[in-house]
């Protein structure tokens, strides 16, 4: 019988908007496997000394999109087995190069009600990520998702529906998809 770590055949990379439980999946995935995982968001973080709601605050959404294009260009160097990154990352075409060349990019895709509720209830993912703006949020959520959504089809080779699943059931599929 395997050990657990061998059964992750690829490198793989998460995608997908706030909320669909890339960073989780990511946990769940390292604990199955035995191999570490990175965040993409975790490094930029490390790397500026602010949240990432700081940098869209006090530098704005283009230089946050520059620290994570960075970051990505430093980790297709030397790739980690596990990658979760930021939920806009695809709409840059030089980081879904990198993206892919990373691993295998699986889009875990969300309804945009599910994931209105998951950011709602999950304290780190208000409090440590730009605000929603605008009076509605699920407008936002839905209208960004609705834009995002072809871009995260065109990098994933596999989408994963998210909305029903246990991170653990997800990260056992991902083990499954990467050997099948």
């Amino acid at each position: 019988m395997k050990a657990p770590h061998e059964y992750l055949s690829s490198n793989i990379v998460l995608i997908g908007y706030r909320g669909c439980g890339k960073t989780t999946v990511a946990k769940e995935l390292s604990a199955l496997t035995g191999k570490p995982y990175v965040d993409t968001d975790d490094l930029i973080k490390q790397n500026t000394g602010k949240t990432i709601a700081e940098i869209f605050c006090d530098e704005g959404e283009s230089q946050f999109r520059q620290y994570e294009k960075n970051v990505i260009t430093e980790l297709a160097q030397q790739p980690p087995e596990i990658l979760s990154v930021g939920g806009g990352a695809i709409l840059d075409p030089k980081n879904v190069t990198n993206l892919r060349t990373i691993g295998t990019i699986i889009w875990l895709q969300a309804t945009a009600d599910e994931l209105r509720k998951r950011i709602e209830q999950h304290e780190a993912t208000t409090s440590d990520r730009p605000a929603l703006r605008g009076d509605n949020p699920f407008d936002e959520i839905a209208n960004l998702l609705a834009e995002r959504s072809p871009f995260y089809e065109k990098a994933a080779a596999h989408i994963i529906e998210s909305t029903n699943l246990l991170p653990a059931t997800i990260a056992k599929r991902i083990v499954e998809l990467t050997n099948s």
